[in-house]
């Protein structure tokens, strides 16, 4: 999302682009808004108006996240294979 607010096209980002598998996503984002000093965070995390949030994902989600991208190909091509 953030690199779409910095403009980044879209299709550069779809699965399936080559782009993609050259530069990661944290890179390009890290290219367009550079990383923050010590002195940065510091005076960040010393600012009481600041809010902090955190972004998790449910731990069944990431296990069944897991286990599509490590089987997920397996089973559909056994199914394409031998299932008419």
């Amino acid at each position: 999302m953030f690199n779409q607010l910095a403009g980044v096209n879209v299709s550069s980002m779809s699965p399936g682009s080559k782009q993609l598998l050259k530069t990661p996503l944290v890179a390009m984002a890290r290219d367009r808004y550079g990383r923050p000093t010590a002195a940065e965070l510091a005076a960040a995390a010393a600012d009481p108006e600041a809010q902090v949030f955190i972004v998790a994902r449910h731990p069944f989600q990431r296990l069944v996240s897991g286990y599509r991208d490590k089987f997920g190909g397996f089973f559909e091509l056994l199914i394409s294979r031998y299932c008419p």
